[in-house]
C-alpha cells in the first residue's frame, strides 16, 4: 500500500500547490503572517483560479497551469497595489503561537490523512455515486476542451447545448492538478483535491477562526486542529454523501470568512488582520466561496447575520453612543446587507430550481434534536465525549456576552437541520430550500461552530480541574487543556478514525451486490479494451446508468450521455436515446449521428441502481438485433461495443450477437 500511495505523491503535491501554495503570494502581498496567511491562502487561491478560468474562455485561452500561474502573478501584483491603501500593517503573532497553530494543522492533517488512506485504500479509488458521474465528466470536458468557466461548465461541451451555469471552482483547481500531477487519472486528482480540502484547508480555517475568537492561546489552537477532523458531519459527511465535492470546498472556507467578520465587527481578540484589510478580503473570499458552491455563501450569510444581530444588541445595551445615527446606520448595514443578499439569491432562477427539490423526512423532530446534541446525524453512532465537551463549551459561552454568538449560530444551524430532517413542509422549505432542503448539507454546518465550542469546553474543563485539584500552579492551564484533549483523542480512538473511514469508504467500495456499483472491475477492464478500438474524436452512444458514462473520464473516449441527469438532453440527443437501434430503417438517426459524430454504441452492465426509473429513459440505446445496422466490434461477457455501420461504413451491417470474445473475456 505504501508503494501505491508513494507513486501517487506527485498528484497530492500538485493539489497542495494549487489549493494552498498558489494563494500564499497573494496573502503575503497584503502582509498577512502566521495562521492568518495560511488560512487565507486556500480562499485566495480558489478565488484567483476560479476568476481566471472565467476570464480565460472569452479570451480564448486554454485553462492550463501556465495560464493559472499568470493569474496568480497578476493577483499578487494587484494585492500589492491594494495593500498600499492600508496604512497600518496587521498585528503578527509570536513565534510560539505560530508554531502551535502549525502544530494544530499538522495534528488535524495527520489524523485526517489516516482516515483518508483507510477510506480510499487506493489513491485512484473511484466514487460509486450519482454526483461523481457529473464531476468526473466535467473534468474530462475541461481536459479535452481547455474551457473551465463556471458560466458554461454544466453544458459539458455537448453540441447544441447552450452554456449553462455551474460553480466550477473545485473543477478548476482539480483540472490543474490533473494537468500538472503527472498521473493523468481523473479519480486520483479528484481524491487528492477533496482529500486536502478535508485534512488541510478545513483545519486551517478552523484554527484561524479559533485564533480570532479566543486570541493567541497556543493550546486552544492545537486542540482546534485536533477536533476539526473529529466531527462526522463535516468534512467526512460530504465525502460520503453525494459526493458533494464543490459543497465541501465552499463550506471549508466559511470559518475563514467568519473570522474576517469578527474583525470587521471589532470582535476579534488581538486581531491579526485589520478592519480595512478584512473588508477587502471578505469580498474576495465570498467570490471564491460562491464560485465553489453558492449555498456555502448562504450558510455564511445566515451565520454572519446572527453574529451581527447579537453584537449590535450588546453594543446598544452597553453604550450611550448606540443611540447616535451613525451607529444605527452601521447596524442597518451589518444586518441589512446579509438579508438583502439572501433575498436576492432566493429570487434567482437557479435558486428557484434548487428550492423546489424535496427530500422525504428521515426522522422525528425529537430524534433530530438528539442527533444534533450527540453529533449522530443520519443514523451515526453517538460521539459521546465530543458531544459532552461541546455542551460544556455551549454553557461556558452563554456566560460570556462576547461569545454568545457561537451558541446562537449553532442553534440556528441545528434548527435548519431539524426542519430538513424531520419536517420538510412547504413552510420549512422556504428557508431550507437554499440547501436543496437536504439535511446532509445542513448537518455539515454544525461543526463550523461545534469545533470552537468543543475547544472552549475543553478549556473550561481544564480550568475546573485545575481549581478543584489544586494543580494549577504545577500544571499550566494550557498543558491541562492539551492533556484533556489527548485523553479524549485516545478514548475516541483517534477522533473516531475507524467509523469515519468506514463511512467514507462506503462511497468508494465495490460491492458484489447487484445495483450497488457504478462500474464493476470487469467493466473497468472492458473500458480499457474499448479505448484501443474507438478512434479519438468519435462519440460513443450509451445508457449512462450502466456505468458507461465514465468511459470518457476514465479512458478519454467521448460518450453521448456523460451524466445521469437526463433533464439537460438536447432534442437530438433525445431522439438518439429513443431510436438509435433503428439506424438501418430510420434515416433521421443517421443524420443526427453524423452531425454529432456518433460512430459507436456501447452496452454496459445493467446492475447500477436498476430500480431508478430513469434507467429506462434510453430505449434506443440497447443491445441491437440482427439487421439493425450495427457491427459488433468487441464483446466481453454481457458488455459489448458496436460500430454504427449503417451510417458510417459499407460493411455488412448484420452481425451475430454471439461473435467470439476478442479480448479474452467470457461471454
Amino acid at each position: 500500500m505504501i508503494g501505491v500511495w508513494a507513486h501517487a505523491s506527485p498528484v497530492w503535491v500538485a493539489a497542495l500547490v494549487w489549493l494552498l501554495l498558489a494563494g500564499l503570494p497573494v496573502a503575503a502581498a497584503v502582509r498577512l503572517r502566521g495562521c492568518a496567511a495560511w488560512a487565507m491562502a486556500p480562499a485566495l487561491a480558489v478565488t484567483t483560479l476560479a476568476l481566471a478560468a472565467l476570464a480565460a474562455e472569452p479570451l480564448q485561452v486554454r485553462w492550463t497551469p501556465t495560464a493559472a500561474l499568470c493569474a496568480v502573478a497578476f493577483a499578487t501584483a494587484l494585492a500589492m497595489a491594494v495593500n498600499g491603501l492600508f496604512l497600518r500593517p496587521p498585528r503578527h503573532d509570536r513565534g510560539v503561537v505560530r508554531a502551535c497553530a502549525a502544530g494544530g494543522a499538522l495534528v488535524g492533517g495527520v489524523l485526517g490523512g489516516i482516515v483518508l488512506v483507510r477510506a480510499l485504500r487506493s489513491p485512484d479509488a473511484l466514487s460509486q455515486s450519482f454526483d461523481a458521474v457529473f464531476h468526473y465528466t466535467a473534468l474530462a470536458a475541461i481536459r479535452d476542451t481547455g474551457e473551465a468557466s463556471s458560466l458554461s461548465l454544466r453544458a459539458l461541451d455537448v453540441p447544441g447545448v447552450s452554456p449553462r451555469w455551474y460553480p466550477a471552482a473545485w473543477h478548476d483547481v482539480t483540472a490543474l492538478v490533473l494537468a500538472s500531477g503527472g498521473d493523468g487519472s481523473i479519480p486520483a486528482a479528484a481524491n487528492a483535491v477533496s482529500g486536502l480540502i478535508a485534512v488541510l484547508v478545513w483545519p486551517l480555517a478552523c484554527i484561524f477562526l479559533a485564533r480570532q475568537v479566543f486570541g493567541p492561546r497556543p493550546a486552544v489552537l492545537i486542540v482546534t486542529g485536533l477536533y476539526s477532523v473529529g466531527f462526522a458531519a463535516f468534512p467526512w459527511g460530504l465525502l460520503q454523501w453525494g459526493v458533494l465535492w464543490p459543497n465541501l470546498l465552499g463550506l471549508s472556507l466559511v470559518p475563514t470568512a467568519l473570522g474576517l467578520v469578527l474583525t470587521v465587527l471589532g470582535q476579534a481578540v488581538d486581531d491579526v488582520v485589520g478592519r480595512p484589510r478584512a473588508l477587502v478580503l471578505l469580498v474576495v473570499v465570498l467570490v471564491g466561496m460562491g464560485l465553489a458552491h453558492p449555498n456555502a455563501v448562504v450558510s455564511f450569510l445566515v451565520m454572519a447575520l446572527v453574529v451581527a444581530l447579537l453584537v449590535s444588541v450588546r453594543r446598544f445595551r452597553a453604550t450611550a453612543d448606540a443611540r447616535l445615527p451613525g451607529f444605527r446606520w452601521s447596524v442597518a448595514g451589518a444586518v441589512g446587507l446579509p438579508v438583502l443578499l439572501l433575498a436576492a439569491l432566493r429570487l434567482t432562477p437557479v435558486m428557484h430550481e434548487v428550492a423546489a427539490t424535496w427530500w422525504p423526512p428521515e426522522s422525528t423532530s425529537a430524534a433530530a434534536v438528539g442527533e444534533v446534541l450527540l453529533h449522530a446525524t443520519h443514523g451515526r453512532r453517538a460521539e459521546w465525549l465530543l458531544a459532552a465537551v461541546t455542551v460544556v463549551g455551549l454553557v461556558r459561552s452563554l456566560r460570556d456576552p462576547a461569545l454568545r454568538w457561537i451558541p446562537a449560530v449553532h442553534a440556528v444551524s441545528a434548527a435548519l437541520f431539524v426542519m430538513a430532517a424531520s419536517v420538510q413542509s412547504p413552510w420549512t422549505m422556504v428557508v431550507t430550500g437554499f440547501w436543496y432542503s437536504d439535511s446532509w448539507r445542513l448537518a455539515a454546518m454544525l461543526p463550523i461552530t461545534g469545533v470552537p465550542l468543543a475547544a472552549l469546553g475543553t478549556v473550561a474543563i481544564a480550568d475546573w480541574v485545575g481549581r478543584r485539584s489544586g494543580v494549577r500552579i504545577a500544571v499550566p492551564a494550557g498543558a491541562m487543556t492539551l492533556l484533556i484533549a489527548l485523553v479524549i483523542a485516545g478514548a475516541t480512538k483517534g477522533m473516531h478514525q475507524g467509523r469515519n473511514a468506514l463511512a467514507v469508504h462506503s462511497t468508494f467500495a465495490v460491492e458484489n451486490v447487484p445495483g450497488t456499483n457504478l462500474v464493476s472491475p470487469e467493466e473497468l477492464e472492458f473500458f480499457e479494451q474499448v479505448r484501443d478500438r474507438v478512434e479519438p474524436g468519435a462519440v460513443v452512444a450509451n445508457n449512462p446508468w450502466d456505468g458507461s458514462a465514465l468511459l470518457w473520464p476514465l479512458q478519454g473516449r467521448r460518450v453521448l450521455f456523460g451524466q445521469l441527469d437526463g433533464r439537460t438532453r438536447t432534442p437530438e440527443q433525445d431522439y438518439l436515446a429513443r431510436n438509435l437501434v433503428r439506424a438501418a430503417s430510420d434515416p433521421h438517426v443517421c443524420r443526427i449521428a453524423k452531425k454529432l459524430n456518433v460512430r459507436y454504441l456501447i452496452v454496459g452492465e445493467k446492475n447500477f441502481w436498476p430500480t431508478d426509473s430513469r434507467v429506462h429513459d434510453y430505449p434506443g440505446v440497447r443491445e441491437p438485433t440482427d439487421n439493425s445496422g450495427f457491427r459488433l466490434v468487441h464483446r466481453h461477457g454481457e458488455l459489448a461495443l458496436f460500430a454504427l455501420a449503417a451510417c458510417f461504413d459499407q460493411l455488412e451491417p448484420v452481425t451475430s450477437a454471439v461473435e467470439p470474445d476478442r479480448g479474452g473475456g467470457t461471454w
